[in-house]
Protein backbone atom coordinates (compact mmCIF):
# COMPACT_ATOMS: atom_id res chain seq x y z
CA UNK A 1 0.00 0.00 0.00
CA UNK A 2 1.67 3.60 -1.05
CA UNK A 3 0.17 6.21 0.92
CA UNK A 4 2.99 8.66 0.93
CA UNK A 5 4.19 11.35 -1.24
CA UNK A 6 6.74 14.87 -1.44
CA UNK A 7 4.05 17.64 -2.31
CA UNK A 8 6.53 18.32 -5.72
CA UNK A 9 6.53 21.89 -6.92
CA UNK A 10 5.06 20.73 -10.04
CA UNK A 11 1.57 20.04 -8.92
CA UNK A 12 0.84 17.65 -12.19
CA UNK A 13 2.81 14.94 -10.11
CA UNK A 14 0.76 15.02 -7.35
CA UNK A 15 -1.44 12.21 -6.97
CA UNK A 16 -4.33 12.25 -4.80
CA UNK A 17 -5.41 8.70 -5.31
CA UNK A 18 -4.48 7.31 -1.67
CA UNK A 19 -6.59 10.22 -0.33
CA UNK A 20 -9.42 9.08 -2.25
CA UNK A 21 -8.97 5.88 -2.02
CA UNK A 22 -8.16 4.99 1.48
CA UNK A 23 -8.77 8.13 3.18
CA UNK A 24 -5.63 9.07 3.97
CA UNK A 25 -2.14 10.38 2.62
CA UNK A 26 1.12 11.03 4.17
CA UNK A 27 2.91 14.12 2.85
CA UNK A 28 6.49 13.60 3.45
CA UNK A 29 8.94 16.47 4.63
CA UNK A 30 6.64 19.46 3.95
CA UNK A 31 8.13 21.53 6.84
CA UNK A 32 11.89 21.38 7.33
CA UNK A 33 13.86 20.66 10.67
CA UNK A 34 13.85 24.66 11.34
CA UNK A 35 10.62 24.98 10.77
CA UNK A 36 9.38 22.31 12.94
CA UNK A 37 11.61 23.69 15.84
CA UNK A 38 9.77 27.21 15.30
CA UNK A 39 6.57 26.16 15.20
CA UNK A 40 7.06 24.29 18.91
CA UNK A 41 8.70 27.08 20.55
CA UNK A 42 5.93 29.36 19.08
CA UNK A 43 3.19 27.35 20.30
CA UNK A 44 5.13 26.79 23.80
CA UNK A 45 5.32 30.23 24.35
CA UNK A 46 1.71 30.92 23.73
CA UNK A 47 0.57 27.66 25.43
CA UNK A 48 2.58 28.48 28.52
CA UNK A 49 1.30 32.19 28.54
CA UNK A 50 -2.71 31.55 28.08
CA UNK A 51 -4.93 30.32 30.84
CA UNK A 52 -7.83 29.86 29.18
CA UNK A 53 -10.50 26.32 29.21
CA UNK A 54 -9.37 25.09 26.27
CA UNK A 55 -5.95 24.23 27.10
CA UNK A 56 -5.84 20.94 28.30
CA UNK A 57 -3.44 20.65 31.10
CA UNK A 58 -3.09 17.57 33.93
CA UNK A 59 -0.38 17.37 36.36
CA UNK A 60 2.13 20.04 35.16
CA UNK A 61 1.52 18.80 31.64
CA UNK A 62 -0.12 20.63 28.77
CA UNK A 63 -1.55 18.00 26.68
CA UNK A 64 -3.46 19.45 24.68
CA UNK A 65 -5.53 22.73 23.16
CA UNK A 66 -9.53 22.45 21.74
CA UNK A 67 -9.00 26.08 19.93
CA UNK A 68 -5.21 26.73 18.92
CA UNK A 69 -6.66 29.81 16.77
CA UNK A 70 -7.32 31.43 19.70
CA UNK A 71 -4.08 30.96 21.59
CA UNK A 72 -1.76 31.25 18.58
CA UNK A 73 -3.57 32.57 15.48
CA UNK A 74 -0.14 32.43 13.42
CA UNK A 75 -0.97 29.35 13.03
CA UNK A 76 -2.86 29.60 10.57
CA UNK A 77 0.16 30.88 8.51
CA UNK A 78 2.11 27.71 8.69
CA UNK A 79 -1.10 26.39 6.00
CA UNK A 80 -1.35 29.61 4.47
CA UNK A 81 1.91 30.25 3.22
CA UNK A 82 3.28 26.82 2.70
CA UNK A 83 2.24 24.14 0.32
CA UNK A 84 -0.30 23.00 2.24
CA UNK A 85 -2.21 25.59 0.94
CA UNK A 86 -2.15 24.84 -2.85
CA UNK A 87 -3.00 20.59 -1.59
CA UNK A 88 -5.75 21.54 0.13
CA UNK A 89 -7.14 23.69 -2.68
CA UNK A 90 -6.58 21.08 -5.31
CA UNK A 91 -8.42 18.46 -2.82
CA UNK A 92 -11.43 20.65 -1.74
CA UNK A 93 -11.51 24.06 -4.44
CA UNK A 94 -10.83 27.67 -3.98
CA UNK A 95 -13.07 28.44 -1.46
CA UNK A 96 -11.55 26.29 0.63
CA UNK A 97 -10.74 27.52 4.58
CA UNK A 98 -9.75 26.68 7.95
CA UNK A 99 -12.53 25.86 10.68
CA UNK A 100 -11.09 24.44 13.44
CA UNK A 101 -7.28 23.89 14.62
CA UNK A 102 -6.22 21.54 17.68
CA UNK A 103 -3.26 20.65 19.09
CA UNK A 104 -2.32 17.59 21.47
CA UNK A 105 0.69 15.65 23.01
CA UNK A 106 1.20 12.43 24.63
CA UNK A 107 3.97 13.82 27.17
CA UNK A 108 6.64 11.45 28.85
CA UNK A 109 4.95 9.43 31.62
CA UNK A 110 1.00 11.36 31.00
CA UNK A 111 0.08 9.51 27.78
CA UNK A 112 -3.21 8.45 26.84
CA UNK A 113 -5.27 6.31 24.49
CA UNK A 114 -8.18 7.05 21.78
CA UNK A 115 -10.50 4.00 20.86
CA UNK A 116 -12.01 4.02 17.38
CA UNK A 117 -13.70 6.66 16.29
CA UNK A 118 -14.56 9.65 13.08
CA UNK A 119 -14.58 12.65 13.61
CA UNK A 120 -17.62 14.31 12.99
CA UNK A 121 -18.33 17.35 14.76
CA UNK A 122 -17.74 20.59 14.02
CA UNK A 123 -17.50 23.88 15.86
CA UNK A 124 -19.83 26.43 15.00
CA UNK A 125 -20.98 29.63 16.32
CA UNK A 126 -24.28 29.19 18.23
CA UNK A 127 -26.58 25.82 18.70
CA UNK A 128 -29.68 27.88 19.62
CA UNK A 129 -31.75 27.84 16.25
CA UNK A 130 -33.42 24.67 15.02
CA UNK A 131 -32.01 22.32 12.80
CA UNK A 132 -32.87 19.04 10.63
CA UNK A 133 -28.85 19.11 9.21
CA UNK A 134 -27.09 18.89 12.83
CA UNK A 135 -27.20 16.99 15.71
CA UNK A 136 -26.41 16.52 19.42
CA UNK A 137 -25.57 20.08 19.99
CA UNK A 138 -23.12 20.56 22.96
CA UNK A 139 -20.30 23.14 23.97
CA UNK A 140 -16.53 22.48 24.45
CA UNK A 141 -14.13 24.91 26.06
CA UNK A 142 -16.92 27.26 25.35
CA UNK A 143 -17.27 26.92 22.09
CA UNK A 144 -20.73 25.53 20.48
CA UNK A 145 -20.25 22.05 18.93
CA UNK A 146 -22.83 20.03 16.78
CA UNK A 147 -22.23 16.76 15.18
CA UNK A 148 -22.63 17.25 10.72
CA UNK A 149 -24.52 15.39 8.03
CA UNK A 150 -22.25 12.94 6.51
CA UNK A 151 -22.33 15.10 2.69
CA UNK A 152 -20.40 17.74 4.77
CA UNK A 153 -17.84 15.30 6.88
CA UNK A 154 -17.28 14.57 3.08
CA UNK A 155 -16.16 17.92 2.01
CA UNK A 156 -13.71 18.59 4.73
CA UNK A 157 -10.00 17.85 5.04
CA UNK A 158 -7.83 17.25 8.42
CA UNK A 159 -4.21 18.16 7.94
CA UNK A 160 -2.09 16.77 10.94
CA UNK A 161 1.60 18.63 11.37
CA UNK A 162 4.29 15.98 12.85
CA UNK A 163 6.76 18.24 15.27
CA UNK A 164 7.80 14.88 16.71
CA UNK A 165 8.46 11.59 15.07
CA UNK A 166 5.71 9.36 15.06
CA UNK A 167 6.41 5.48 15.51
CA UNK A 168 5.84 2.31 17.44
CA UNK A 169 7.42 3.46 20.77
CA UNK A 170 5.22 6.97 21.47
CA UNK A 171 1.12 5.69 20.52
CA UNK A 172 1.21 6.27 16.72
CA UNK A 173 -2.19 6.54 14.81
CA UNK A 174 -3.67 3.50 13.51
CA UNK A 175 -6.33 4.11 10.63
CA UNK A 176 -9.02 1.51 9.13
CA UNK A 177 -8.07 2.41 4.82
CA UNK A 178 -11.08 2.86 3.33
CA UNK A 179 -13.32 3.27 6.39
CA UNK A 180 -14.13 6.74 4.87
CA UNK A 181 -16.88 5.35 2.87
CA UNK A 182 -16.73 1.67 3.10
CA UNK A 183 -19.47 -0.40 4.82
CA UNK A 184 -18.70 -2.58 7.77
CA UNK A 185 -18.26 -5.87 6.20
CA UNK A 186 -16.17 -3.97 3.82
CA UNK A 187 -13.84 -3.08 6.18
CA UNK A 188 -9.91 -3.42 5.76
CA UNK A 189 -6.85 -4.86 8.30
CA UNK A 190 -6.14 -1.64 10.46
CA UNK A 191 -2.73 -0.05 9.82
CA UNK A 192 -0.33 1.89 12.15
CA UNK A 193 1.11 4.39 11.03
CA UNK A 194 4.50 6.05 11.24
CA UNK A 195 6.13 9.76 10.43
CA UNK A 196 9.06 12.07 10.49
CA UNK A 197 9.12 15.55 12.09
CA UNK A 198 7.67 17.38 9.64
CA UNK A 199 5.48 15.34 8.10
CA UNK A 200 1.70 16.07 7.29
CA UNK A 201 -0.92 13.56 7.65
CA UNK A 202 -3.83 13.90 4.98
CA UNK A 203 -6.83 12.37 6.35
CA UNK A 204 -10.41 12.39 5.68
CA UNK A 205 -12.45 12.84 8.55
CA UNK A 206 -15.27 9.99 8.32
CA UNK A 207 -11.55 7.96 7.98
CA UNK A 208 -11.43 5.51 10.99
CA UNK A 209 -8.93 6.17 13.58
CA UNK A 210 -7.65 5.58 16.70
CA UNK A 211 -3.88 5.50 19.12
CA UNK A 212 -2.41 3.40 21.89
CA UNK A 213 -0.44 4.48 24.88
CA UNK A 214 3.14 5.25 24.29
CA UNK A 215 5.10 2.70 25.92
CA UNK A 216 6.67 2.46 29.31
CA UNK A 217 9.59 4.14 29.51
CA UNK A 218 9.08 6.24 26.14
CA UNK A 219 10.70 9.89 27.04
CA UNK A 220 9.66 11.11 23.13
CA UNK A 221 6.90 13.63 22.99
CA UNK A 222 3.97 12.94 20.24
CA UNK A 223 3.20 16.52 19.62
CA UNK A 224 0.28 17.56 16.35
CA UNK A 225 -1.09 20.24 15.11
CA UNK A 226 -4.70 18.80 13.78
CA UNK A 227 -6.14 21.37 11.16
CA UNK A 228 -9.62 20.91 9.81
CA UNK A 229 -10.39 22.48 6.31
CA UNK A 230 -13.81 22.93 4.67
CA UNK A 231 -14.62 23.32 0.76
CA UNK A 232 -17.63 26.04 1.77
CA UNK A 233 -17.59 28.73 3.75
CA UNK A 234 -21.69 27.96 4.04
CA UNK A 235 -23.80 26.35 6.64
CA UNK A 236 -27.43 24.83 6.25
CA UNK A 237 -30.15 26.30 8.43
CA UNK A 238 -28.63 29.72 9.42
CA UNK A 239 -25.25 27.89 11.09
CA UNK A 240 -22.10 29.23 10.83
CA UNK A 241 -18.69 28.27 11.47
CA UNK A 242 -16.92 29.06 14.63
CA UNK A 243 -13.96 30.05 12.20
CA UNK A 244 -13.71 30.19 8.51
CA UNK A 245 -10.54 31.58 7.51
CA UNK A 246 -10.16 31.70 3.47
CA UNK A 247 -7.01 30.16 2.47
CA UNK A 248 -7.14 32.43 -0.95
CA UNK A 249 -7.94 35.61 1.20
CA UNK A 250 -4.82 35.45 3.19
CA UNK A 251 -6.42 33.80 6.32
CA UNK A 252 -8.57 36.64 6.42
CA UNK A 253 -11.53 35.66 9.30
CA UNK A 254 -14.94 35.17 7.52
Amino acid sequence: MQFQQHLDADVSKWTLDPLQQYGFMILKYVFEEVEVRTIAEQLEVALRNFNEQSILRSRGQTYGSRNLLEVLPTIANYVIDSPLNRFATVVLGDDVGIVRVLYFDKPPGRSWSVPWHKDQTIAVKSVDQPSTSFLKPTVKAGVPHVEAPKWLLESMLTLRIHLDAMNADNGPLSVIPGSHFSREDELAEPVELHADAGDVLAMRPLLSHASAVSRAGIVAHRRVIHIELAGTAELPDGYEWHSFLRLSDGGHTR
